[in-house]
Order: structure tokens, then sequence, then C-alpha cells
């Protein structure tokens, strides 16, 4: 397609408007409403499906494990951490990495001053410069500088998806349109693109009127459609070429507001699955669950839901995500030994205190126990130290 003739507006689409100044957005609205239809927003994510309960696991109880670590307290009143950043006094002499430290420090001033006299003289050099430059001369750059300004800004906003639906993808359409009736009619597409392209609306007419008088009815009416819409789609092009850079920053907050309000649904989407996932697990593992009077325990508890919070897999890079994922399939292992653990401590700590609760009998220094004939028989290990012992 001409490029000139697709630059070409109508007399009936060409306003005060598009020639500069603010920009009449009925481009935004043509530009599929990327600039006020809440339709162009990205689809809010769907909320976390209900979990299954599924049955509970089996292991230690937050209290059974406090007690077990640290006996019955209630309560622990974490380490004093020791300052290891307090300065030395006057009276110590500086350590090695000190000195090195401050040799480091004095180097780098060195080279800010340094370059810091280099950008004050090429400051100078500057200033010198422009005031002996021709004002015509700096006029021209000026001028050279805001065209290629604007070239940059139409061509930012030519790159968007947005400029390319409501502009690009329209004339396409138009183009194959335009092919396929000269083809069946015979007739130059060249002389359909002037009359679609002609300003006057009736000498537009006249050629619309020659160009359709061989065709059928539909396809006559047909043409007459297509003029119409490439007229408003050019008027929509030329528009945004002359405001760019309003375009451009229309887009840009368009963007904002919609990446904003779909942050804000993920967050209230991904809070309300890691509510639901974690009364699953204080439901299914006890060793999670909060303990009354115990302070510092509570605030660990609470200090995992809020890392698990505060996660945002987007801002992570790969070495975190596979941090991540290695921590999360871990879990359920370390979880499993410790559950074995705790057991055989409970075996082993139920055995003992049957031991230590046994009483020796009276009379020391008589005579053990005779074992019948044939040999007696004990249920275990501390019935038979109980019988050795007079019990």
């Amino acid at each position: 397609m001409d490029k000139d003739q697709l630059n070409t507006p109508t007399p009936e689409t060409q306003t005060d408007n598009e020639t500069g100044g603010t920009l009449d957005f009925d481009a935004a609205r043509s530009m599929r409403e990327a600039f006020e239809s809440p339709e162009s927003a990205a689809p809010a994510p769907e909320p976390a499906p209900a979990l299954d309960a599924p049955a509970p696991v089996k292991g230690p109880t937050a209290d059974s494990l406090v007690a077990a670590l640290k006996g019955d307290a209630k309560t622990s009143t974490p380490a004093k951490e020791t300052d290891t950043d307090e300065m030395p006094g006057d009276d110590i002499a500086p350590t090695p990495g000190a000195k090195t430290k401050w040799a480091e420090q004095r180097r780098a001033l060195k080279e800010e001053r340094t370059r810091r006299q280099e950008l004050e003289a090429k400051l100078a050099e500057m200033e010198t410069k422009v005031k002996t430059t021709d004002p015509a001369d700096i006029k021209v750059l000026k001028e050279r500088l805001d065209a290629q300004e604007k070239e940059l800004e139409i061509a930012r906003v030519e790159a968007t998806q947005e400029y390319k639906e409501a502009v690009v993808e329209p004339l396409r359409q138009i183009d194959g349109t335009i092919s396929s009736m000269a083809k069946k009619y015979e007739v130059r597409e060249t002389d359909i693109r002037s009359a679609f392209a002609e300003p006057d609306s009736e000498r537009q007419t006249e050629l619309l009127v020659d160009l359709a008088s061989g065709m059928n009815d539909r396809d006559r009416f047909r043409l007459y459609e297509l003029a119409e819409e490439y007229q408003r789609v050019q008027g929509i092009r030329t528009r945004i070429a002359n405001n760019a850079k309003l375009a451009n920053q229309k887009l840009e907050e368009h963007r904002q507001a919609m990446a904003a309000k779909q942050q804000e649904e993920f967050g209230r989407s991904y809070n309300t699955a890691i509510e639901a996932i974690w009364k699953s697990v204080e439901d299914q593992v006890p060793l999670f669950r909060k303990r009354e009077g115990d302070d510092a325990w509570n605030q660990t508890i609470d200090g995992v839901v809020q890392t698990a919070r505060s996660i945002n897999l987007d801002q992570l890079g790969v070495p975190q995500r596979a941090d991540l994922a290695l921590r999360a399939a871990a879990a359920p292992f370390l979880y499993t030994q410790l559950t074995s653990l705790f057991e055989k401590y409970q075996e082993v700590s139920s055995a003992l205190e049957k031991y230590t609760k046994t009483s020796p009998g009276a009379g020391g220094g008589s005579s053990p126990a005779v074992a019948p004939e044939g040999g007696a028989e004990y249920e275990d290990f501390l019935d038979a130290v109980k019988a050795g012992m007079g019990a």
C-alpha cells in the first residue's frame, strides 16, 4: 500500500486536534478500548481450589516437642546477641583488615576527585562552545532533535500491540479485500486505493460509483463500506502520529493500571490460598500448632506464614527458585525422620522412667533370692532387676 495514500486523512475526520495538541481519544476507543475499556485487562487469576482434608499425619505436637527439648518451660528467652560491629577504642591498634579498608577508601576518594575534575573540564568546554555557537545553528539542531524525538515516539507507539490491533490489522484486512475485488472485477488495485484515499468527498463518490458500476449489489455496498472504514482507520493513524507522545503516555498509564489491578487480584488469591493451605497443615501436623503462653514459639510459627506470604516467585532468579524447590521436596523427608526420632525418644524416656522410679528392697546384705527349680521367668529386664534387688 502506498504510504502517502495511507497518511491522507479525510476532511470529515481531520480536525484541529489532528495537527497537534491534546489527543482526542476516539483513538483510544478505536484501539480496542485499550485506554478505557475494562475488557482489555488481563484476566484475573482464578482463586485457589478448595483442598480436600487428608488424613491427619502422625507426629509430635508442638507441646510435646518443646517439652522434650526444653522441659516443661512455657516460654523461652532468646539468647542475647553479641554486638561484634562496635568500633575499637583509641587505645587499640588498627587491624590489618582495617588498614586495608582505609587504603581502599583513600584510593576510591582519589579516583572520584580525578573523575570530578575531568567532568568539570568537559562541562567548561561545552559551555564555551555554546557561547560561541551561532544561534541559527542552535535552532537547526533543535528542530532536528525535535523531529528525531517525534519519529522515536511514533516508532514506539507503532510497536505496541494496541496500535497493531487498531491500525495495522484493519489496514491489512482492507488491503486483502481490495486485492480480491480487483481480481474479481478486473480493475486496478491502485484505482481502488486512490479512490479510498481521495480527500474530497464528492470526487471520492464519483470514483467509487465508477468502480462499482460493474459490481453486483452486495459487492458495491461492500466497496462503499470499505472506503468509510479506510478513512476511519487513516484518521486514527493520523491523530496518533500527530500526538505520538501523548499516545505513548496514555498507553503506559493504561498498562500500569492493568498491572496494578492484576497484581492486586493475584495478591488476594494468593493470600486466600495461603490461609487455606496453612489451616490444612495445622489440622494434619500438630507440630505447627501454636502453644498457649509460649510467645517465642508462636512468633516463630507466625514468621513461617509471613515468609510464605512475602515470597514472589516472579521476582526470584533461577538459583532462588531451585533453592525453594529443594526445600519443599526435602521437608516431608525431614518431618518423617523427626517423627521417627521422637517416637524412639518416647520409648527410651518411658523405659528410663520405670527404672528411675524403682526402689531397692529392705534388708541389704541378705542373701539373694534363690531361683526356683526350673529357673525363674520374668516379663522383661526391669522385672529381673527388681527381683534381684529384693523388690
